[in-house]
């Protein structure tokens, strides 16, 4: 492969509220308990991953990672020591990368995100006559 040839992929995930929070977490960010939670479909984060090799070969991970068009170095570096945890066993080709990655979330405007907040109301109160076992009206 070229060192000028670049890659891209490009995925979204919607945005996923939890209302019973799972508490804890073991091995590589596995939760210890289940949760109870809804998924807004209008509300999305996009990632787009550049790779190419690395202009000279180096030893270890070799990221730039920008959120909503700014650097985040913590957030970056934190990124860094994860893929580094993980490429020797699973992603050994990640040490002759250079990838770059871009994130942006996507939220509706404010009228529209009430207009999800009132349905996630009268969900969680359906929800807790249900669980009262209570007669609900339709």
């Amino acid at each position: 492969m070229s060192n000028s040839l670049e890659q891209t992929i490009t995925w979204q995930c919607p945005s996923n509220l939890a209302i019973v929070k799972y508490w804890g977490k073991y091995g590589r960010q596995l939760p210890k308990n289940a949760s109870l939670s809804m998924t807004l479909d209008a509300a999305k984060s996009i990632t787009s991953v550049k790779w190419k090799n690395k202009e000279q070969k180096t030893k270890g991970i070799s990221i730039d990672f920008l959120f909503e068009g700014k650097t985040n170095p913590h957030f970056e570096l934190k990124l860094e020591r994860f893929l580094a945890s993980i490429s020797d066993e699973y992603f050994p080709f990640l040490n002759d990368l250079h990838l770059s990655i871009i994130s942006k979330i996507l939220f509706r405007t404010a009228a529209e995100s009430h207009h999800l907040l009132q349905q996630w109301v009268h969900c969680h109160y359906v929800f807790v006559l249900w669980k009262k076992n209570l007669p609900t009206q339709t």
